[in-house]
């Protein structure tokens, strides 16, 4: 405790402005940017609050287990099946803020309707340090837009844009790269905006095929007509399949890891969804538990292969 007192009363920090620099000033609040142990240290502090709506049992829940809110560093979501509730666990919040010297800004919060027919009907609002919270059809989180509908869903529409975007800044440079260039380059800086935190989700029929299709308009553009051949003799699957293969390594991951919140999830539905995913791939006689994720997409583009070849 000495050694993180000493260390933190010495921080310091200057401002940059163009060329200039401002004198240096001594950090009192806030934790190292960039440290090592600053996620660590901050989610002890803020570990009281987690407790305090755990407690409070008026989250979502599933079966026994709470699931009222999710923090990922200081990116915070509660889970509410009523706006009465909601505003309880907003209140929670605020006292326990005050009394560990932090603030919410209303401003960056926002409330998004999931799973109800009334999904986009005018509501109450709900208060946040006397601020009322805007009512919202669609929310980014973690770079994924999520929309309110009357099921989980996320849209895509931002993400091929991107991925669009580094397609064509790499495409009005390659005048002398060869095709096989061209590909490598767009699955190395292309394809990982393209499926970026979608082997998390529950991504629907249509979205899988817009997702896809931006992916092809890409290929065509490089190759020209004959994309499952050229697929076939470059060593790659198709988009769809890349996307079930992450997902696998995803529910896999999941199956092994020792958190028990993880392990209930995976046995309540990612079991379900991992069956599916292989039932997809045609490769639903393998224990795929055991394997590591370059055996399953060699497995799976062996078998694309033979299919195409064949």
């Amino acid at each position: 405790m000495r050694v993180l007192i000493n260390w933190y009363s010495r921080c310091v920090a200057i401002v940059r402005w163009n060329t200039c620099l401002s004198m240096c000033f001594s950090l009192i609040c806030d934790v190292r940017q960039g440290g090592v142990l600053s996620p660590v240290l901050f989610a002890v502090y803020i570990d009281d609050l987690i407790v305090k709506l755990t407690k409070a049992n008026l989250g979502c829940c599933i079966g026994n287990v709470s699931f009222c809110c999710l923090f990922y560093a200081d990116d915070m979501v509660l889970l509410s099946g009523s706006l009465c509730k909601l505003q309880l666990m907003l209140n929670i919040c605020d006292v326990e803020m005050r009394s560990l010297d932090l603030k919410f800004n209303p401003l960056k919060c926002h409330v998004l309707r999931v799973g109800t027919k009334n999904y986009d009907s005018a509501c109450n609002n709900v208060l946040l340090d006397n601020c009322a919270i805007a009512l919202e059809d669609s929310v980014t989180y973690l770079g994924t837009l999520i929309r309110a509908r009357r099921t989980w869903r996320t849209d895509s529409s931002p993400r091929r844009r991107q991925c669009f975007r580094a397609f064509n800044s790499i495409f009005c440079k390659s005048a002398h790269m060869s095709e096989p260039a061209l590909q490598h380059l767009a699955e190395s800086f292309c394809m990982p905006v393209l499926l970026y935190n979608l082997n998390a989700a529950d991504v629907s029929k249509s979205e899988c095929t817009r997702i896809e299709h931006a992916w092809n308009m890409m290929m065509y553009k490089i190759y020209g007509d004959m994309l499952h051949l050229i697929y076939a003799y470059t060593y790659c699957i198709p988009l769809k399949s890349e996307l079930l293969v992450r997902q696998c390594t995803f529910l896999t991951n999941c199956c092994k890891e020792n958190s028990s919140a993880f392990q209930f999830i995976y046995e309540c539905f990612g079991r379900r969804y991992l069956r599916d995913c292989l039932l997809n791939l045609g490769i639903d006689d393998l224990n795929v538990c055991s394997m590591s994720s370059r055996t399953i997409r060699n497995v799976v583009l062996d078998r694309f292969v033979h299919s195409v070849v064949s």
